[in-house]
C-alpha cells in the first residue's frame, strides 16, 4: 500500500509510467473495493481505480491514465465499438414487497393522496388519484409497449401537435 493509502505503489514497470495506456479488464468486480478493477496491462494483473460512474465489464478494452502526481494508473474510459455490450442493469436501491391486498400510496405535502401502485392478475397498476394528470418532458416523451392501448373512457380523445401527426402502422383501421 502507498504511504497515501491510496493503493499499491509503483515498482517500475509499464504502470509506473505517465501516460495513457490500453488494457484489457479482466476482472470487473474488486472482492472488496468498490470502483477498482482487474486488468491485464505488460504482462501483470493490476487492480486499479475506475473514475466514478464508469461502467466497466470483464472483457473491456480500457483506457488507462496516470496522472504525473499519482501513484497508480487509473481506469477514465471504455474503448467502445469493439463488441457489443448489454446495457448496464439498474440495481434497486430500495424494495417495497407487497402483499396481494397492499398497494404503495405517493402523498403531497399535505397528505392528499396522488398515485398508488399496486399488484393483480393483469400485471401492475399505477393508478392516478387525483382528477387529472399531466405527463411533461422538456425533451421526448415516449410510450412503449409490445402492445399500446389508449382509451377514453367516458369522453373524447384528443391528439394534437404543433407540428405534423403522423399515424404509421401495417393497417390503420379508422372506425
Amino acid at each position: 500500500m502507498s504511504s497515501n493509502g491510496r493503493g499499491p505503489s509503483p515498482r517500475g514497470g509499464m504502470e509506473a509510467q505517465a501516460g495513457i495506456q490500453i488494457a484489457e479488464c479482466i476482472r470487473d468486480e474488486h472482492p472488496a473495493l468498490t470502483g477498482r478493477v482487474c486488468v491485464a496491462l505488460g504482462g501483470k494483473e493490476l487492480w486499479v481505480p475506475t473514475l466514478q460512474g464508469l461502467v466497466v465489464r470483464t472483457g473491456d478494452q480500457v483506457l488507462l491514465q496516470r496522472p504525473c502526481n499519482w501513484p497508480e494508473p487509473l481506469v477514465v474510459g471504455v474503448v467502445d465499438g469493439l463488441a457489443w455490450r448489454e446495457p448496464p442493469s439498474r440495481k434497486a436501491s430500495n424494495v417495497v414487497t407487497l402483499k396481494d391486498d397492499e398497494a404503495v400510496v405517493i402523498e403531497d405535502a399535505a397528505g392528499r393522496p396522488l398515485f398508488e401502485l399496486r399488484g393483480g392478475e393483469g400485471g401492475p397498476t399505477v393508478a392516478c388519484l387525483t382528477e387529472d394528470l399531466k405527463l411533461a418532458a422538456a425533451g421526448k416523451l415516449v410510450l412503449e409497449g409490445r402492445r399500446v392501448e389508449v382509451r377514453a373512457v367516458g369522453g373524447e380523445a384528443h391528439i394534437e401537435a404543433t407540428d405534423d401527426v403522423v399515424v404509421a402502422g401495417e393497417h390503420i383501421h379508422l372506425n
